[in-house]
Order: structure tokens, then sequence, then C-alpha cells
């Protein structure tokens, strides 16, 4: 005889093969599954009465948890905001991912880049840059040494991510060029566009940085072009120099104005930008080869979380550890 059983019924394996054994000794005998079309059944071989009515029970009976279908995961749309690398124009994009349960989710960690700086001492106007990115817990140089110029008064604490520090502390015209944990802005230069991923801006004879304390606009990168009347302030930098050092640059976000930690006399206009010579020094940047930034401004990334660290070596030895920072080869820093 053929028992039909009904092709939804997820029961259907364990009703009839875990009750093999009873039905064999009832007088039933499975011989073959089949599957014709849509319909699935079981030929029996009728030994007995009794054997064959067990076995139409067993395979056409399925409690009723089981008969609950799984459901598929479902799609979730996800949104995503990115910023064009030479603009400040936002676009979004929509993608589609599956629910995954609690357990399985892992947590993804947000690579950082660090660009390090170390001078010899606190008084050195000069050093060297190096470039690491943090992978999963894991630091890789991917910028070798790099001769850079700072301060031509060396360097001192700056106003930024870390911690109070005893010592000497940057001042507003002092020479000295920040220490400590910064964050990067944006790219900035002469010409309309420059080949890196953040967001890039062009300097024109509008463009000033004020370094007047007294002002409102202190420490404030900005455009005022002659429609808006006089210039407010008394003392400003302009960023389209009749030089090359801010053909190219980049924003280092020191007194951020925007913090509490913000002093009027803290340090203003701080940059990465281009050297006059290698044996040069700065009013209180740091600055390179046009090479140099070049390899610099491909590399960054925003989609990263980007750290300058400036500090003289023998503090970088103490601060590694304790701030997480990248273990570094002492000799090949500084040759005696």
């Amino acid at each position: 005889m053929n028992v039909f059983v009904n092709p939804e019924q997820k029961l259907f394996p364990y009703a009839c093969q875990k009750t093999y054994t009873l039905c064999n000794k009832l007088g039933g005998r499975i011989d073959a599954i089949h599957n014709h079309g849509n319909t699935m059944y079981t030929s029996l071989y009728r030994r007995s009465f009794l054997g064959s009515i067990f076995l139409l029970i067993c395979c056409n009976s399925t409690p009723k948890k089981e008969m609950v279908k799984q459901q598929p995961m479902e799609p979730v749309v996800a949104t995503s905001t990115t910023k064009n690398t030479n603009t400040a124009e936002e676009k979004t994009t929509i993608t589609t991912d599956t629910k995954e349960p609690e357990d399985n989710k892992q947590t993804k960690i947000r690579p950082t880049q660090v660009l390090l700086v170390l001078t010899k001492g606190w008084n050195d106007s000069s050093g060297f840059l190096f470039g690491y990115t943090n992978y999963n817990g894991q630091f890789e140089q991917e910028i070798p040494k790099t001769p850079i110029i700072v301060g031509r008064r060396g360097l001192a604490w700056g106003i930024g991510e870390h911690p109070p520090q005893n010592g000497t502390i940057k001042k507003e015209g002092d020479g000295r060029a920040p220490a400590g944990i910064f964050s990067l802005g944006y790219a900035f230069g002469y010409e309309k566009t420059a080949n890196t991923k953040l967001q890039y801006v062009q300097m024109n004879k509008d463009w000033y940085c004020v370094d007047d304390a007294k002002d409102s606009h202190y420490n404030t990168l900005l455009s005022w072009p002659k429609e808006k009347g006089l210039i407010p302030w008394k003392s400003a930098e302009k960023m389209r120099r009749s030089d090359s050092l801010y053909e190219l640059g980049i924003v280092v976000n020191h007194n951020d104005v925007n913090t509490k930690k913000s002093k009027p006399m803290g340090g203003s206009c701080i940059f990465l930008h281009l050297w006059s010579s290698e044996k040069g020094k700065t009013a209180g940047c740091t600055a390179m080869s046009k090479a140099s930034m070049h390899t610099l401004l491909e590399w960054l990334d925003p989609e990263y979380e980007t750290k300058f660290v400036q500090l003289p070596h023998f503090e970088y030895k103490r601060l590694q550890e304790q701030w997480s920072l990248p273990l570094i080869d002492d000799e090949e820093v500084f040759t005696p």
C-alpha cells in the first residue's frame, strides 16, 4: 500500500524513520521513500493490519511546534554617509544586509592611522616623521622615516586630545610647535584639487588664518572677500602666500576653538605644510618636502581615525605604552 504524506510536513523523516523498528514489530515494513512531483510517499509492504494502521498514524501526525515554518532572515536596509574627497558634499548609499543572531555579531574595530613626528629634544627644530596603521590591534609602518622641520625654538606642550602634562606650555608667538596628540582637519592648497581622500579647500587671496588673540575669529581659517567689508582683526596670516609654503598643507586641530580646552593665547594657525629647505625652521608648524607631502596626502584616509602625535623622542618612550602608541626601533629614529 502507499501512504501519502503532505510534503510540507517537516516531521516526515522523523515519524517514519524513528518508528521503523516499532512498525516492523507490529507488522509493517517500509520498503522505500518516493518523490513523485509534489507528492512524497512511502511504499509499505503489508505484513499485518495493525502495523499498517500504526504507520499511517505515525507518518501523518506532526506536533504543532514542528509545523511552524522557519522564517528566512529578513533583509536590513542600512544607510551610510560618505563625503566626496575634494568637496564637502555628502552622499548617502543604501546597502542590504541580513540580520545575524546576537551571538554571531562581531565588533568591528575602526582602523587607526598614527602620523608620528619625533625630535631629539624639546629645543630641536628638526626630526623625523613616520606613518602607522593599526589593524585590529597590530600597528604596521606604512610611511618610512621622513625628514621634517618644526618650530625654530623646538616643541612645547600644546592643547589637543592628550591629558595635561608638566613642562613648557605652548603660547602664541613663542616659535614652538605643539607637542601631544591632535586630530587633523582638511587639506588645503593653491590648486583647485589635490590627490587626496581628505576634504580639500583651495586657498585664494580671500583666505586668512587669524592669529589676533583678542579677536573673536582667533585661530580660525576663513574666507573674507572684500564684499564683507573691513577686516575686523589686527593680525592674520594670508593663506595665498607669495612663496610655495602653503601650496599644499593640512590643518592640525590644535587649540580648537570648538572645545572647552581652547585658550585665547594658546597658539594658532598650526599646519603641516611645505618647507623652504631641510635646514629651515618654522614659526610653529611642521614642514616637509613637497614629495613627502604628496605621500602623506595620498596615505591619509578619513575613513580611519587619524591621530597626529608629535613629541621629543624621550617623551615618546615614556608615554608609548600609556597612550597605546606604536612600538618604534630607537636605533632607526636617531642614529648616534
